[in-house]
């Protein structure tokens, strides 16, 4: 691959950052019974910004060997402009597509 070309195009799920959590109780010895929340390991696979409820999740081949290292990237991350990208979601609100998109529009 030359300098500037595709890896792979990325199409992204959109997900609900809470839809990542899994919480559950746990009953100990002496009778006390606390409950627990612990993210998925999905989490590790998104992108996102630490604050947003939004979460994108690329799902093709190979893009999970994408190295997105903000000191030592191994490639770089852009929108794609290829049809199948939706690019007009960016100027609409996270709350808007999570609660109104049933399927993926975003791509990389």
């Amino acid at each position: 691959l030359r300098m500037g070309d595709v890896i792979a195009p990325a199409p992204l799920l959109h997900i609900r950052r809470d839809d990542s959590v899994i919480k559950y109780e746990a009953e100990f010895d002496d009778g006390t019974a606390d409950v627990f929340s612990v993210y998925q390991l999905l989490l590790n696979y998104c992108f996102s910004h630490p604050r947003s409820s939004l979460l994108l999740y690329p799902y093709s081949p190979v893009v999970n060997y994408i190295n997105h290292d903000g000191k030592e990237p191994n490639a770089f991350i852009r929108w794609s402009d290829r049809n199948h990208h939706k690019s007009e979601w960016k100027n609409r609100t996270v709350e808007d597509i999570l609660l109104n998109e049933t399927h993926p529009g975003l791509m990389l």
